[in-house]
């Protein structure tokens, strides 16, 4: 993973459509343990092996698709609300992040680093694709929650079973496996509109099922989510000082906009994948996923020019603070059933290419006008002054793993191998 910054400076709802017919859950395990109504039995891949949640001797979350959207769950954001234990945060105004809404920090049971290997592993499926922690914000990728058997949040310490980087704890993103035996099919709409905001939208459907029975399936899902901005984009005067030689302080005074609701964002997902039964005891699962995130502005606004009363809100950067984030993930996991043990194949390849601009016109000013005589911190026309920052990740991981199968077992076992090549 590479990151990079470079100055310039210039002179011049509705509901869903259907609901696949994943089982609802919301479990925590740990001093209390609760499942939602109407389900006697919860399965987690929490230890790498499937069981029951109420035999996990571990602190976990699990949330199905089906519970998401009965909680109108959507990014991130959302989902960590209800995470006991978990801290997520957007930090795009600190002093070492990009001014624009993708930056984060996410923590569990407060074990967190401002520097180095990340404490809190981010999967999907049995790929980490959390970033490193270097000299700015960390900016990592979050699946959106759209076409997911379901979300674990394991808390920590999962070194022993996920690594290094999970010291605090794992938020795993388990996609649907496609059957070998029935079809499946889920959709999912929304229409959202914000007071003195832009409209949000979303569409998105999955389909599945066997293209020869008992040997051959496959899943597909594709979706489209818009969410409406609400800071304006707006001009503004100043007054001019009565002493140009001498440094004032002066306010801005709201002129007119000049685009409305400009911090809006998109995200597209892509997702396809194939289960091939071998024979009885041989699975070979392929799978691709790509999702773009686009964020046309920061959610930042100007207090001296807004109104959080009347919920008026302005922003008089100079340009504009955009952030594109696009991923894909493919992926060959294969299962093998050898009777005393299930041997698991995970080999993937992480590509990513998040790249941004931050308006830096103002700050430039308002640092030089202490070196030399500037009638004003604000941008003169035709001033501009940015950075530009990007974060290419380039990761092949494999890992193998060879896991006890006999669950009556006094001593369940498990031993993995992994090999991580970041680029």
């Amino acid at each position: 993973m590479n990151r990079r910054a470079s100055p310039v400076i210039l002179g011049v709802t509705t509901a869903l459509a259907c609901l696949s017919p994943a089982a609802s859950l919301l479990a925590q395990t740990g001093d209390s343990e609760s499942v939602s109504t109407g389900l006697s039995e919860v399965v987690v891949t929490a230890t790498r092996r499937a069981e029951r949640l109420q035999d996990v001797p571990i602190s976990v979350s699990a949330f199905s698709q089906e519970k998401i959207d009965a909680q109108g769950l959507r990014d991130i954001d959302d989902l960590t609300r209800l995470s006991p234990g978990i801290t997520f945060q957007r930090n795009g105004n600190g002093s070492s992040a990009n001014y624009n809404d993708e930056n984060s920090d996410i923590s569990i049971r407060g074990i967190d680093s401002q520097a180095g290997t990340s404490t809190t592993g981010i999967y999907i499926d049995d790929t980490p694709i959390q970033s490193r922690h270097i000299g700015f914000g960390a900016v990592n990728a979050f699946p959106a929650l759209f076409d997911l058997d379901r979300v674990e949040v394991l808390r920590g310490p999962q070194g022993t079973l996920f690594g290094a980087g999970a010291e605090g704890g794992v938020v795993r993103f388990i996609t649907p496996e496609p059957s070998l035996t029935k079809d499946s099919g889920y959709a999912r709409s929304e229409v959202a509109s914000t007071e003195h905001g832009g409209a949000s939208f979303e569409l998105g459907a999955a389909l599945g099922g066997p293209i020869i029975d008992n040997v051959l399936g496959f899943r597909i899902s594709a979706s489209f989510r818009r969410d409406g901005g609400w800071v304006d984009r707006a001009s503004y005067t100043v007054t001019p000082p009565t002493d140009p030689t001498m440094f004032t302080l002066q306010s801005p005074v709201l002129d007119g906009v000049t685009e409305r609701h400009a911090n809006w964002h998109e995200t597209m997902t892509v997702r396809g994948a194939l289960k091939w039964a071998v024979n009885d005891d041989v699975t070979v699962s392929p799978s691709i996923y790509y999702q773009k995130l686009h964020i046309n502005d920061t959610a930042s606004y100007w207090i001296a020019l807004s109104d959080p009363a009347s919920d008026r809100y302005y922003n008089g950067n100079a340009l504009h603070d955009p952030s594109f984030d696009p991923f894909w993930l493919a992926a060959i996991k294969v299962d093998w059933n050898l009777g005393f043990a299930q041997l698991t194949s995970n080999t993937s390849y992480f590509h990513r290419d998040q790249h941004s601009t931050s308006d830096y016109t103002q700050y430039l000013r308002a640092t030089y006008i202490y070196f030399s005589p500037l009638p004003s911190i604000f941008p003169q026309p035709g001033d501009a002054g940015y950075a530009t920052f990007q974060d290419s990740q380039r990761n092949w991981y494999q890992e193998v793993r060879l896991a006890s199968a006999d669950p009556n077992s006094q001593i369940a076992w498990i031993r993995r191998r992994v090999l991580l090549a970041p680029g």
